[in-house]
């Protein structure tokens, strides 16, 4: 199935060393990412038949402006991390790195995606929250942290 839809390279093992390089590879790409500066890591949901349209949306927005982008994800799971390399390792984020975040999560949301997959909301995203969370859902979960966090000191000025 995949070589008929078009795949060039299929690596499948039941090897532990080949599975131990694999994952390897895996872990490493992320730091090899920030060795060209700051990784600005995303991670979105989208539907598995959207996987390669939204794929090729990040990078034609990236494009658009002016980001370097890092594609990768969890291809089964529909997850993907559109991840921006900036040249700076500190400061502001960027308006034009902003630019691609506020372009691309609208048309996540658009095709039934999500803003979020693993990696959970933070201050970059806490404003799309209320376009995929019902206000009783954003309570309950306000709530549920509420227990947990009584003080509000565990990752205060996030998501809530």
């Amino acid at each position: 199935l995949l070589r008929k839809a078009g795949a060039q390279t299929i690596d499948v093992t039941s090897d532990p060393a080949r599975t131990a390089t694999i994952i390897k590879i895996r872990q490493d790409i992320f730091a090899a990412g920030a060795q060209y500066g700051r990784l600005i890591v995303e991670d979105i949901a989208v539907p598995l038949g959207q996987l390669a349209i939204v794929a090729d949306q990040a990078e034609a927005i990236a494009a658009k402006h002016g980001q370097r982008l890092l594609l990768l994800g969890h291809a089964g799971d529909g997850n993907l991390h559109p991840d921006i390399i900036l040249e700076s390792k500190d400061g502001a984020l960027p308006a034009e790195t902003q630019a691609y975040i506020d372009e691309l999560l609208p048309f996540v949301i658009s095709i039934g995606g999500t803003v979020s997959a693993e990696h959970g909301i933070g201050t970059i995203k806490k404003k799309w929250v209320p376009q995929q969370l019902s206000p009783a859902v954003q309570t309950l979960q306000q709530q549920i942290k509420a227990v947990f966090d009584p003080t509000g000191i565990l990752n205060p000025g996030r998501k809530f």
